[in-house]
């Protein structure tokens, strides 16, 4: 299991994505998705926690997993 950050406002692709303090601009599985960012393939596991309060405004996201939605989570 891995925990994936994404920070649209103030991310970038090329952070490693496992923390706060380096989140992602882009979700793995959006085609304006680039280095780390685009090169991640999530597994049965991974989170992927968008921060509260930005709004994502990247392109459409295509997950070729199932997972479930965990709504107002505190981090």
């Amino acid at each position: 299991m891995t925990i994936y950050y994404i920070d649209f406002a103030s991310g970038a692709d090329t952070n490693a994505g496992t923390s706060t303090s380096a989140p992602w601009k882009h979700c793995p599985g959006d085609a304006s998705a680039t280095g780390n960012a685009a090169s991640c393939s999530l597994a049965a596991g991974d989170f992927v926690y968008f921060k509260r309060g930005v709004t994502y405004a990247g392109g459409q996201i295509t997950c070729g997993q199932s997972g479930s939605v965990i709504a107002n989570h505190a981090d």
